[in-house]
């Protein structure tokens, strides 16, 4: 059978079943007949102190825990503010004592402002969280395994209400896992990194300045040919008048050369030549 847990409020007894959103804070067996009970997601501390990390107006964060035991005769469970309409707690450093919030007109909590009844416990700091209730909760039974634990690192939330006889839960939310840390490159691993980036980066460089002159050098020979001047006259920069070629001596005769051949008249025209060649004529 599964356990139900007790509370007193305003004088009133209130009984909260296992689907109400509060359950035990472990299993309750024959070694462990009563133990004390929080809202699903809260955490349960020692001293029948439980504690919640959701935003509260007017809240401290912490609570009276309720009881498997509907006499609250078990020593693992303390009536605490069972006069009060809210469960909610405070500590006073000033003072080193617990007090019982209350409520103000519209039913807020007030804790910034409680009540006169007190009660003796240690500090917050001092309480040890004594089991993790999960969002959703646990029914548990005599043949439930015994499991608690003596720290959390979990950010639980959860509220109640004690309006009623039945206590309900108004929020259920889950709890989301700390991401792990991506594994980091160690410190030579990196700089030889950056090294390699650097040196290609360089090249990269390198090679783009090459491609670009041969570029430039391709596309000025294509504008501006080079034009080849020929030489003129014997020499680089001589003019065409100033050569006067050179000819061998043996290629100069002192024969003139033969008279060419006058087409007029086979004797006519050779004897007026040879007259012209003699001197004869006027």
């Amino acid at each position: 059978m599964a356990a139900h847990c007790f509370k007193y409020s305003s004088g009133a007894f209130l009984s909260y079943p296992p689907d109400s959103g509060w359950s035990p804070c472990g299993p309750v067996n024959d070694t462990t007949p009563a133990v004390a009970c929080c809202v699903n997601g809260d955490s349960c501390l020692s001293g029948s102190i439980c504690s919640y990390t959701h935003s509260l107006r007017g809240g401290s964060g912490y609570y009276a825990a309720g009881c498997t035991d509907e006499d609250f005769s078990d020593p693992s469970c303390k009536s605490l503010c069972s006069e009060e309409d809210r469960p909610d707690v405070t500590y006073e450093s000033a003072s080193g004592l617990w007090a019982c919030c209350g409520t103000d007109s519209n039913g807020d909590v007030t804790c910034m402002d409680p009540t006169n009844e007190t009660f003796n416990l240690d500090a917050p700091k001092d309480l040890a969280v004594v089991f993790q209730i999960p969002a959703t909760g646990f029914a548990y039974t005599s043949a439930a395994i015994s499991t608690a634990i003596s720290s959390s690192t979990s950010s639980p939330t959860g509220s109640y209400s004690t309006s009623s006889l039945t206590a309900t839960s108004a929020v259920s939310p889950s709890t989301t896992p700390e991401a792990e840390e991506p594994a980091r490159l160690s410190s030579g691993a990196a700089a030889g990194i950056g090294v390699g980036v650097a040196v290609g980066v360089l090249i990269a460089g390198i090679l783009a300045w090459v491609a670009f002159r041969r570029f430039r050098r391709g596309r000025t020979t294509t504008l501006h040919p080079e034009v080849e001047h020929p030489q003129t006259g014997g020499h680089l920069y001589g003019s065409h008048a100033d050569y006067k070629p050179e000819l061998p001596e043996s290629s100069i005769s002192s024969t003139p050369p033969a008279q060419a051949r006058n087409p007029v008249g086979e004797n006519g025209a050779q004897e007026m030549y040879a007259y012209r060649a003699a001197g004869e004529l006027p």
